[in-house]
């Protein structure tokens, strides 16, 4: 009688350990998502000169892969707005609370050039790209975005505001 007690024992921890361990897999696989991308992505903006009443704007994009799998993307994007000295600041209407750029310097440039086919982040490399072009000193702010596009079509963005002043060489 004794046997029969302890292989019932048994056999019910190996049903609690069977259980255990798909809950174990499924938080670890789904909950902590550990295949899924991780990239942290910021943009900013580097303002050299002036020189006469420009300045060459560097503009870059930085990719860290914080996950464990590689990353990879065929789609970079680039876009930067300015306000104008002296314009009157507005709303974008139709996206309220939200600084209306009126002025298009750069419109959806892509950063990596499309012969290149693609590009990737492994794991634990922090990468960063350069984009660069021309900004008027009669702006008064710019705002870059930039954005790329993971392999299921989903996209990751990132904003920043930068004040273009005459004395400073970075923003």
């Amino acid at each position: 009688m004794t046997i029969k007690i302890w292989k019932i024992v048994l056999e019910t921890l190996q049903v609690f350990g069977i259980f255990g361990g798909a809950a174990w897999v499924y938080w670890r696989f789904l909950g902590e998502r550990v295949h899924a991308p991780q990239v942290e992505f910021s943009v900013e903006a580097v303002l050299h000169g002036p020189s006469g009443n420009q300045y060459a704007a560097e503009y870059v994009l930085t990719f860290e892969n914080k996950g464990k799998t590689r990353v990879q993307t065929d789609k970079i994007e680039l876009r930067v707005r300015g306000i104008k000295r002296g314009e009157h600041l507005n709303y974008w209407e139709g996206k309220p609370e939200r600084l209306l750029f009126p002025q298009e310097l750069v419109k959806n440039r892509a950063v990596i050039p499309e012969t290149y086919g693609y590009t990737f982040f492994e794991p634990g490399i922090k990468q960063e790209y350069r984009y660069i072009s021309l900004v008027d000193t009669d702006y008064q702010f710019i705002v870059v975005r930039g954005q790329f596009f993971y392999a299921k079509g989903n996209t990751h963005s990132a904003e920043r505001v930068v004040t273009v002043k005459a004395n400073e060489t970075t923003c």
